[in-house]
């Protein structure tokens, strides 16, 4: 996959599917194999700011401030992301 950079980021709150790439160490393997992996997430963006993106893919309901809420997130850093798309 090519890297892109990008255009624009959809406002916190909104679904999205974003396609990023992944650091993956490799111990005693010989150097052809050695590679990064293409990723993607899905969920709603939660947190954007000049390093990284956060995706909730689950989160408690009710569950106090924004801030606090339980829930199971991924952090992206923005260097990894190849794109990041609205969906419906």
């Amino acid at each position: 996959m090519a890297f892109t950079k990008m255009k624009r980021l959809p406002p916190v709150g909104t679904r999205v599917r974003c396609l990023w790439q992944d650091i993956v160490g490799y111990i005693n393997q010989p150097l052809k194999d050695v590679k990064i992996a293409d990723v993607w997430t899905e969920g709603k963006l939660v947190k954007a700011d000049k390093e990284f993106l956060v995706i909730a893919t689950s989160q408690y309901i009710d569950d106090g401030p924004a801030e606090e809420t339980l829930g199971d997130y991924t952090a992206i850093p923005r260097g990894a992301v190849k794109s990041i798309k609205p969906r419906r």
